[in-house]
């Protein structure tokens, strides 16, 4: 693209001549560093698919001795949002009702916490 230049691997920076701003040009920078998906297992062997989301998202774990798991959704400040229990393996879990943005996902077998994730939603 005319104007076009590329700083480093995500930030774009394009030049745009103009009188119209009192100046001879307008430049625009544009970062691109963009997360589409997460879809790797975390150290304890658990996928949070798909991430991000918009209304469902299931969870996937390779320790067969654990059949269902208990999710505490906590908001960026740390505050829980809700408590879901018993969910199974590969199961859709509802989370229409959160509002955009990055959420964490406390999860537990047997009021022990196994790990954390993090959960995109958008809008």
């Amino acid at each position: 693209i005319a104007g076009v230049e590329v700083l480093g691997d995500t930030l774009f920076t394009q030049v745009i001549p103009s009188l119209e701003f009192g100046c001879d040009s307008v430049i625009t920078s544009y970062d691109v560093n963009m997360l589409v998906s997460v879809d790797e297992p975390s150290a304890f062997g658990v996928m949070l698919f798909p991430n991000p989301t918009t209304n469902f998202c299931q969870l996937s774990w390779t320790d067969p001795s654990i059949s269902t798991l208990s999710i505490e959704i906590k908001d960026m400040t740390g505050r829980t949002i809700k408590m879901i229990d018993g969910v199974g393996r590969d199961e859709a879990v509802g989370v229409r009702f959160l509002p955009q943005g990055v959420y964490f996902l406390s999860l537990y077998h047997d009021e022990k916490l196994l790990g954390l994730e993090k959960l995109i939603i958008i809008r």
